[in-house]
């Protein structure tokens, strides 16, 4: 069982992961069309990043 559950929370993170790299692509496109920022540091989406950081430290996924 706590395998599985492992097994689940890497595809989760995975996921994660490439829709985050998705949203970048997305980001630095548009900033090339519009020359406006629209990087990931706003201050709600650097509390999100560093809160969602801290959930998976906590079930042991290593994290930067």
């Amino acid at each position: 069982m706590k395998e599985k559950f492992k097994k689940e929370l890497q595809i989760l993170f995975h996921t994660l992961c490439d829709g985050l790299r998705q949203e970048i692509r997305q980001r630095n496109l548009a900033n090339l069309a519009t020359n406006k920022d629209f990087s990931l540091m706003n201050e709600r989406e650097a509390g999100i990043a560093s809160s969602l950081a801290g959930h998976l430290r906590l079930v042991g996924f290593n994290t930067q």
